[in-house]
């Protein structure tokens, strides 16, 4: 792990973890036990703030914590661990956006940040539009796994059946789409107008496609099939 910057100040980006290996994001919210103990054995820890205490009653410890410390419960006692404490004082950012601004890697999943708090996880979901071609990062909660794609192509291969939501917070027009009960050929998604579709896989291979030069989408499907976002193939 590579540090570059011990105290930030406000809102400006630096690079604090530089790393080759996966990241394991964990925040404060639900996390799901059987997908700590998978990722955590091929990834760098973060703790989100307070995460970084729900990792210790599970009997992890992560190698960096990131947040304005504000729901640690004892953050001198963090301060005395052998690990890496990034604070930073602003209050315009959620821990997840200054962790999404903070971290190099090739792939980050991150758990506990959906959580039950609504305004929470839209907060969260509004993150990771403003960091699109920033780290590729799957969200993980009780139901649901998410990710945001940029790529103009996209294919994802799942089980028959499976539900397949895209979702968008600013224009985008798919121009051509397959393996979908409601093909999304010629559909613009708009924070004004239709925001966005639950569909339902019909082939094992489902394929997206989208002008290069357009922004991003989330693509949520169930938990369960969170193997499938993964993998997923050209969504960067």
């Amino acid at each position: 792990m590579k540090s570059r910057k011990k105290n930030l100040e406000g809102y400006q980006s630096c690079i604090i973890l530089d790393t080759s290996h996966p990241v394991l994001l964990v925040g404060g919210g639900w996390v799901d036990a059987r997908v700590l103990v998978e990722r955590a054995a091929i990834s760098v820890i973060v703790a989100l703030d307070g995460g970084a205490d729900q990792l210790a009653r599970l009997g992890y410890g992560p190698e960096l914590i990131i947040g304005d410390l504000d729901s640690l419960e004892d953050a001198r006692q963090w301060a005395a661990r052998p690990v890496a404490v990034h604070h930073f004082s602003d209050q315009d950012s959620t821990d997840f956006d200054k962790a999404l601004r903070s971290i190099s890697a090739p792939s980050v999943v991150a758990l506990g940040v959906l959580g039950d708090r609504l305004d929470h996880a839209v907060a969260t979901l509004h993150s990771l539009s403003k960091h699109p071609m920033g780290v590729v990062t799957t969200l993980i909660g009780r139901a649901d796994v998410v990710r945001y794609i940029t790529a103009a192509d996209v294919v994802l291969n799942l089980p028959i059946g499976s539900r397949v939501s895209v979702w968008t917070m600013q224009p985008v027009l798919f121009t051509a789409s397959s393996g979908l009960q409601h093909p999304l050929d010629g559909l613009m998604l708009s924070p004004t107008g239709i925001l966005g579709t639950s569909n339902i896989s019909t082939a094992p291979r489902v394929s997206l496609h989208k002008p290069a030069d357009q922004l991003g989408y989330y693509l949520m499907t169930a938990v369960e099939h969170a193997a499938a976002l993964y993998a997923a193939e050209g969504s960067s």
